[in-house]
């Protein structure tokens, strides 16, 4: 049992082209685009909390600089005050 306060590490794992249709459904139910995940310059991940995966998100690399692509999180995840 964990303590109060303690949260489980995030990780980001490169997502797999067989979990684009996963992140595309997670992106078209959240409003956000999802026409060019396949661009070679876009770089995608699964973070992952625990055994789950709590969100997804990428950037868009140009040389030495990146571009913060949209970040969604999962609906079970997220807390509305």
């Amino acid at each position: 049992m964990k303590e109060a306060g303690i949260v489980d590490a995030l990780r980001a794992a490169p997502l797999e082209r067989e979990d684009l249709p996963v992140l595309r459904q997670a992106l078209r139910a959240a409003a956000l685009p999802d026409g060019d995940l396949d661009a070679g310059n876009v770089n995608l991940y699964a973070f992952q909390q625990g055994d789950g995966v709590v969100g997804h998100g990428g950037m868009e690399t140009y040389g030495d600089h990146a571009l913060l692509r949209s970040i969604v999180v999962a609906p079970n995840q997220r807390r509305h005050r």
